[in-house]
């Protein structure tokens, strides 16, 4: 009765162990390409300073050199004042047109981070977002 733990078990609780190591050094991985991704969007809508053909297509090959994944935009969180859902050319990233009262406009770029199995498939995909800068500001200066 020297061993408290036999051999099997202790086996079991390292592999355990390994695997939820694993589990976190990807996902640690995937929320860095979905942020790195949000951030590059940003910058070039800023570039831009307009979500137009010229924007999505360095959008996109920013994103496909990247390797970020394909899919369909999510749509189930839009908010009041968010009056335009612009989606992407293929790409799972989401860019809401928000404009206020004086005429002054500003986007909000979404990306999901990617947690794919194989043989499960997508578990879940939380959301990465930002906003970028406001773009067009009308002063008064009555």
């Amino acid at each position: 009765m020297r061993e408290a733990i036999g051999s099997s078990l202790l086996l079991s609780i390292v592999v355990v162990f390994i695997g939820l190591i694993i589990l976190f050094f990807v996902g640690i991985l995937s929320y860095s390409k979905a942020y790195k991704a949000k951030n590059r969007i940003v910058e070039i809508i800023e570039k831009y300073e307009t979500y137009n053909s010229l924007a999505i297509s360095e959008i996109d090959d920013s994103l496909s050199n990247m390797g970020y994944q394909l899919g369909a935009c999510k749509d189930e969180d839009k908010k009041d004042g968010e009056n335009s859902n612009i989606n992407s050319s293929g790409y799972k990233y989401c860019i809401y047109k928000i404009e206020d009262s004086d005429g002054s406009y500003y986007y909000k770029v979404k990306t999901y981070v990617q947690f794919y199995f194989p043989i499960i498939g997508e578990l879940f995909n939380p959301p990465v977002q930002s906003e970028t800068k406001i773009l067009k500001k009308n002063f008064n200066y009555e």
